[in-house]
């Protein structure tokens, strides 16, 4: 299955058959189920499988069954993780695409000395089929994502990942080196999804921090043609910011640029609503 010992013969035919069976042949779950031959033999996974899937035996198989098995087949691979990778597997759901080596360590690394090996940890993970390795960058199929987030919020850490998250992108959109202009709009475009997630998630958790990422993403939205994402975040911004952050006249000036086409000038009035004066 998974293992590069492992071989398919007469013997364990019938029990891999079983495995898949039990699995409901849903591939992510069997893939998970195959990265454990490495710790343990196919009839033993199958002993698992069944003690752990008891009550899916029988009924019809729906949708809503199939479901609950490939998050029993979930648990049960988590379950099996030492705390370690437990740990930065949840906390890899923050990201909501591919992400780099470096930020695995920068925002979901914990400091100081004797600190697990992100990238020995995240080998592990890869070796076990829950995170997916691509020309160096990394990321975590839906499904797996999806319970991860479940895993992370149980674990009261949601916020502070989404922070230093929020926290790694705005480095990143505020470094941009004199005549790297293309090479910072790559690696824009590389992180936009979780540049998307993170303006969402200011909105009420970090208002200052979002206007302050907009600003930074001016140039991004401009070349990389984005401009529906100002509209989308910046007026939710700017209203739960407080009037004194000083990056609010320039989140103000940003919005109203991005609103300047035809058919806007009401929404564009509101964002330089605090610049007007009387005439007189």
């Amino acid at each position: 299955m998974h293992e590069s010992r492992f071989q398919l013969n007469d013997g364990n035919v019938e029990v891999i058959g079983r495995i898949c069976e039990r699995l409901d042949f849903i591939p992510l779950a069997i893939e998970l189920a195959a990265a454990r031959v490495t710790l343990m033999p196919v009839e033993e996974i199958l002993q698992h499988l069944e003690s752990r899937f008891a009550l899916l035996t029988g009924g019809s198989r729906t949708a809503a069954s199939r479901l609950r098995t490939l998050r029993a087949a979930m648990d049960w691979s988590y379950e099996l993780l030492p705390e370690s990778e437990k740990v930065l597997f949840r906390r890899l759901s923050v990201f909501a695409g591919r992400f780099s080596l470096g930020a695995v360590e920068e925002v979901c690394g914990d400091s100081g000395p004797g600190r697990p090996n992100a990238i020995g940890l995240l080998a592990e993970l890869v070796d076990k089929s829950l995170v997916m390795a691509d020309a160096g960058r990394y990321r975590l199929l839906e499904t797996v994502r999806t319970y991860g987030r479940e895993r992370l919020l149980d674990a009261h850490e949601s916020d502070a990942l989404q922070g230093r998250l929020g926290g790694y992108v705005l480095h990143l959109a505020e470094s941009r080196a004199p005549g790297q202009l293309g090479a910072w709009l790559d690696q824009l475009e590389t992180i936009h999804d979780d540049l998307r997630n993170t303006l969402k998630w200011s909105i009420k958790a970090d208002p200052q921090l979002g206007i302050r990422l907009a600003v930074a993403l001016t140039i991004f939205w401009q070349l990389r043609a984005h401009a529906s994402e100002p509209r989308q975040f910046m007026k939710e911004l700017l209203e739960q910011a407080p009037p004194d952050f000083p990056l609010h006249a320039a989140g103000l000036h940003l919005a109203g640029y991005f609103w300047r086409k035809p058919g806007r000038l009401e929404t564009r009035w509101w964002y330089c609503g605090p610049w007007r004066r009387p005439a007189w």
